[in-house]
């Protein structure tokens, strides 16, 4: 499983390592279960589920009685933090939809290069042909444009 961790201070430490204002996405597996917990626990670090972007938790937002700002300050945080879970859920869905758009829009250049390909072609094909009308014609004795009347 892969967590993302977002610090509210650029390069708080925790876990043995700095963590950005940027979210930063790691696997579990690289921390052990104190590690974890102590992730987990920090009031300086939002942690979410890679995948989802469910928030997993905000020490300062779950009401820890050691924090006498964990009340509404916490409540207000915990809903701007599932306000903007939805919002990366929202813009995941968007980005998958315009990339398939996108892979149309290739498709389709594709197939429109192929089209002009055959036509440039066809039109080379064409003009060879008329070339080799004229030729005849003129080796035939046929001038072209010229009155056989005369």
């Amino acid at each position: 499983m892969k967590i993302t961790i977002i610090s509210k201070r650029e390069g708080f430490r925790r876990a043995g390592r700095p963590w950005s204002e940027a979210p930063t996405t790691v696997d579990v597996s690289d921390f052990t279960e104190e590690q974890l917990k102590a992730l987990a626990s920090e009031a300086m670090l939002i942690v979410s589920d890679a995948e989802s972007g469910r928030v997993l938790s905000i020490a300062a937002a779950t009401g820890d009685a050691s924090s006498a700002s964990a009340g509404a300050g916490g409540v207000q945080l915990r809903a701007q933090a599932e306000q903007l879970s939805d919002e990366r859920r929202k813009l995941r869905q968007e980005s998958e939809s315009l990339a398939r758009v996108a892979e149309e829009l290739r498709k389709e250049a594709a197939d429109l290069h192929a089209r002009e390909t055959a036509l440039n072609d066809r039109e080379a094909a064409l003009a060879q042909r008329e070339a080799a009308v004229k030729a005849a014609d003129e080796s035939a004795g046929k001038p072209k444009g010229k009155s056989a009347d005369k």
